[in-house]
């Protein structure tokens, strides 16, 4: 058998082999890439063209069309008030010594708030400032206001007349015998007597010994309704009541919220509101109870600028205080109505107003109440369900 020998290639021929196939390959590499990127005139002038136009269109629907204003609210009761204990007296330094009442407890009528000094702070019913001591022999309406007080506590009074009787004072030692204390004792405020501040026309305090019973002001807290409710303990025991000792709230809770000139003519007394706190997860159904303007608002409202809107409904009591979403309805259709997109309808020069149908013909149609980007269309000649178009690109 005929064997050929082994072909031997030098070192330099190797080289210059593999040098050649690698520029054939360079050159299939760039000729495919060639291929990729160099585009004829006539490929070129159909990539540049405009894509094919498109029409997007929607369905013409049945639906309750409804405009509504969302805003901002803070809930709060209807009256809060500071309660601050009697400063220093016979009965000591001004040091809290119980604390009966803890934030977010009920208050009712005859409710030891607070005790300071040993000496108890009762809430009572009544809106007339207390702003004087009182014992046997004063008259006026503050002591009208604490003989209804202690009518509605049921004790029994021969009647109620502005006069600090002898009934009075045993209705009086019996509230603070019923509570626990005794009433306190150590003459009359002669000082305070005859026309206060106020304008109240009391009588001289009786020089009999034996009725040196007080009711020192700081001892009773009026508040206009109960039940009530304590919003914040401001105090500890221990510390001394040199100021505000509890924050609490009464009446119906409510949001208040500030609108614009422009919402204010959107806006009116029984709108329907709903209240949506994120805080507690919980929606609530509302109506709007009142809009005063900024001149009559409330001067510690936090809210200044603006008309001064009151919401109120059935509220759960933890939301006191909680930032709230109110969505107010200003507007709804009667019922379900045809609506379309408010871009399916086109205005011509005149007035008239058309939609535009998937062949291209305009429909004439009039339209109503508009909320949500859709608008509320009249016409015989579209039917729930038609096809009418939004836009073309």
């Amino acid at each position: 058998m005929l064997e050929i020998p082994p072909v031997k290639i030098s070192p330099s021929r190797g080289r210059a082999l593999a040098l050649l196939i690698f520029v054939c390959a360079l050159a299939s590499v760039s000729a495919f890439a060639a291929t990729l990127f160099i585009r004829s005139p006539q490929q070129q002038a159909v990539e540049a063209a405009a894509p094919p136009s498109s029409t997007l269109t929607a369905q013409v629907e049945e639906r309750l069309l409804v405009e509504t204003v969302v805003l901002r609210g803070t809930m709060g009761s209807e009256y809060t008030a500071s309660i601050t204990g009697p400063g220093p007296g016979a009965a000591g330094d001004p040091v809290v010594t119980s604390m009966p009442m803890n934030s977010g407890d009920e208050i009712l009528a005859g409710t030891v708030l607070i005790e300071i000094a040993g000496r108890p702070v009762i809430a009572l019913p009544g809106e007339f400032p207390m702003y004087r001591d009182l014992s046997p022999g004063m008259e006026g309406k503050d002591v009208s206001q604490l003989q209804e007080a202690l009518v509605a506590l049921g004790f029994s009074l021969p009647e109620v007349n502005g006069v600090f009787g002898p009934g009075t004072q045993r209705a009086v030692e019996s509230m603070y015998e019923n509570r626990g204390y005794p009433p306190l004792q150590g003459g009359s405020p002669g000082a305070l007597s005859g026309e206060t501040e106020a304008g109240a026309e009391v009588a001289a305090p009786a020089a009999d010994p034996d009725e040196d019973l007080i009711v020192p002001r700081g001892e009773l807290a009026f508040l206009p309704s109960f039940p009530s409710a304590v919003r914040a303990d401001l105090v500890q025991v221990g510390e001394l009541a040199e100021g505000p000792v509890l924050d609490v709230s009464s009446g119906d809770l409510g949001a208040t919220t500030a609108i614009s000139d422009r919402e204010y003519d959107l806006i009116g007394v029984g709108d329907a509101v709903t209240v949506h706190s994120e805080e507690h997860g919980e929606e609530y159904e509302a109506r709007v109870e009142s809009i005063l303007p900024p001149d009559t608002a409330e001067e510690d409202s936090p809210e200044q600028e603006g008309y001064q809107v009151l919401v109120t409904g059935d509220f759960d009591d933890r939301l006191v205080g909680a930032d709230v979403r109110l969505t107010i309805e200003v507007s709804s259709t009667d019922g379900e109505v045809m609506a379309v997109p408010s871009s399916a309808v086109f205005a011509r020069h005149d007035g008239s107003t058309f939609l535009v149908t998937p062949n291209g013909d305009e429909v004439e149609v009039g339209t109503g109440a508009s909320a949500g980007g859709w608008v509320q269309i009249v016409s015989d000649s579209v039917s729930v369900g038609d096809s009418v178009v939004v836009s073309q690109t």
